[in-house]
């Protein structure tokens, strides 16, 4: 039986719940950007064309709900579904639900890679590596760039798979839940054949002669969607079945022109999103911010090594020129190294005249303690926290003002608050990482934060504390000493080892023996580094022999690219990430998720 959209996502919601959408209708926000969809319920209908896709050696197979005849089973030697070649998104989502019955291989679910010429370094390509990771080329034209999750995909269970490409970076997801590091990439891309199941075209030997498809894959296939725009985290959750779509939107005004008055912002609205994940980008659509100095992207809370942005004590983000809400929510997740001296996390200079004060800023006074300051009134106005945040652990700080009464925050629990007198907007330079100087193009001396911050937001109005707690708690809850659970050292571990043996393989990939000969000095640095970290932490001293290994093997063979010893030291690599998950999940056996 046909099965759309809005059928699948409202199996997620509780049977109590009424349905949102009549039978048969598509979550509205899920329909925007669908240039292709199949459902796959024992065929290969695109349900944006209403055209069938040719295919060879596929057959029905049961879906997640145990429907039978709901997904389509490959038989990982023949099988194909040739999509055509229409499909040609410049930034794009790829949704799929995939159940693998094998992993000793690489595995396609789709491709538009064609190894030959023209077609060289261009097209994507989402699949499974050998090991189950899920893995996605965005190749650049001058290289096979690409991004490789770090959890693997279990056999014989179905798993929802996506990958985003914004344009200039590439995230994985697995169950609704972003895998592994995003990577910033141009994407170059020609006019081919798009395939499920398989890569269309091997390229033969040479790369010159047409071969015919490979990296077959064996299991089963269910819903298969591409987007010509990239989806955000909310919206996968929704495809994976790990949140429900919005209600639909209230029925509009009768048919004829009904003049309407400017609708005036809302509070709780969303004005400025800094995620700092490996870049200074506004999220929420307006001016991005501009690096000055050197910061560089950190590991965050979570584990992720580009997932915030460490400071050094000399730099900032220079966030331009904008107006403030009169009444606003600054909010961030902040980590200083240090706290012997003032840090600022948010600055914009005032430019009224007449103000003693000047800047709206929150910040960490010396000590640790988080101030929140305000323009106007005769003297300074501010407010101060009543304890202090710990060096090197992550905490979650807001302010609120609505117009009377400011509020602190320290990991969603209001912890001090006071009455202020209300000022008015007016434009100025804002800063992350430092305060801005009365010219705005500066920043003063004294100012700069060393530490790290991640997700920094600004919102329009005062949100009130149980949404300031859902912010602590949307990526994993408070901080603590190098991650957020119980078993975040081998994760980031596990997450670090991953983006390592990724650099090394993109390396190899461009067959530049100078390019090798850098990424393994630099690979060899980190894992010294590693190992280092592991022996102050007192670490089991099996764990510190393994970096010691793979460090001693690329450096034992460094500089040479025969393939037996590029392939030596990638075992290495690989030895290392392998053993690194044998830990976690030996943790996890001891100790199961909840």
């Amino acid at each position: 039986m046909f099965r759309s959209l809005a059928a699948s996502l409202a199996l997620a919601l509780p049977l109590a719940v009424p349905a949102q959408y009549p039978a048969g209708a598509r979550a509205p926000e899920l329909m925007r950007g669908l240039v292709a969809s199949y459902d796959l319920d024992g065929d290969t209908l695109d349900d944006v064309t209403r055209g069938r896709a040719p295919a060879a050696a596929i057959r029905p197979a049961d879906d997640r709900e145990g429907r039978r005849g709901g997904a389509i089973a490959l038989d990982g030697v023949r099988s194909t579904v040739d999509l055509g070649d229409r499909l040609e998104p410049a930034r794009f989502t790829l949704s799929a639900w995939v159940r693998p019955e094998a992993n000793d291989r690489v595995m396609v679910i789709l491709s538009k890679i064609h190894n030959l010429p023209g077609h060289w370094q261009k097209n994507f390509e989402l699949r499974l590596e050998a090991g189950g990771r899920l893995f996605v080329h965005v190749p650049s034209g001058n290289a096979w760039d690409a991004v490789q999750g770090t959890r693997p995909v279990a056999l014989g269970r179905w798993t929802h798979v996506a990958a985003v490409y914004d344009g200039t970076r590439a995230q994985l997801y697995v169950d609704g839940v972003r895998d592994g590091a995003p990577l910033a990439t141009p994407y170059v891309q020609s006019r081919a054949a798009v395939f499920l199941g398989a890569r269309p075209e091997a390229g033969g030997r040479d790369g010159r002669t047409p071969t015919g498809p490979t990296f077959h894959f064996a299991g089963a296939l269910d819903e298969v969607r591409i987007y010509d725009r990239p989806l955000h985290d909310g919206e996968i959750a929704v495809l994976a079945g790990r949140a429900q779509p919005s209600p639909p939107p209230p029925p509009g005004p009768p048919p004829g022109p009904v003049p309407q008055p400017p609708r005036p912002p809302r509070d709780g609205e969303l004005v400025a999103w800094y995620a700092l994940d490996g870049d200074t980008r506004d999220a929420a659509g307006q001016a991005d911010g501009v690096p000055v100095g050197n910061p560089r992207p950190a590991e965050d809370r979570r584990g992720d090594p580009r997932g915030a942005m460490a400071f050094t004590g000399r730099d900032y983000v220079d966030l331009g020129v904008r107006a403030e809400p009169e009444q606003l929510t600054l909010a961030a997740w902040v980590r200083p190294s240090r706290l012997d001296r003032e840090g600022v996390i948010f600055s914009k200079y005032a430019a009224g005249t007449g103000r003693r004060d000047r800047w709206l800023e929150l910040r960490l006074d010396a000590g640790g303690r988080v101030a929140l300051a305000l323009p106007g009134g005769a003297r300074p106005q501010g407010l101060r926290a009543t304890r202090a945040v710990a060096a090197g652990r992550w905490t979650h700080v807001a302010a609120t003002f609505d117009g009377a009464r400011a509020v602190l925050y320290l990991d969603g629990v209001r912890d001090a608050e006071a009455a202020l007198v209300p000022f008015d907007a007016s434009r100025g330079a804002v800063f992350l990482g430092a305060r801005p100087d009365a010219s705005g193009k500066r920043a003063r001396l004294g100012s700069f934060l060393e530490g790290r911050l991640d997700d920094v937001r600004v919102y329009r109005g005062a949100l009130p504390e149980r949404e300031l707690r859902a912010l602590v708690e949307e990526r994993g809850g408070p901080g603590r000493p190098g991650g957020d659970g119980p078993d975040d050292d081998e994760a980031t571990l596990l997450v670090r080892v991953g983006r390592l043996l990724v650099a090394y393989d993109a390396a190899v990939a461009r067959r530049d023996g100078r390019r090798i000969a850098r990424a393994e000095e630099r690979i060899a640095g980190e894992l010294a580094g590693l190992e280092r970290e592991a022996r102050e932490a007192r670490a089991p001293q099996a764990l510190v022999q393994r970096f010691r290994r793979a460090a001693g093997e690329l450096q034992a063979l460094g500089g040479r690219t025969d393939a037996i010893s590029l392939d030596r030291k990638r075992g290495a690599l690989l030895g290392l990430s392998e053993a690194l998950w044998d830990d976690l999940a030996r943790e996890l056996d001891e100790r199961p998720i909840e």
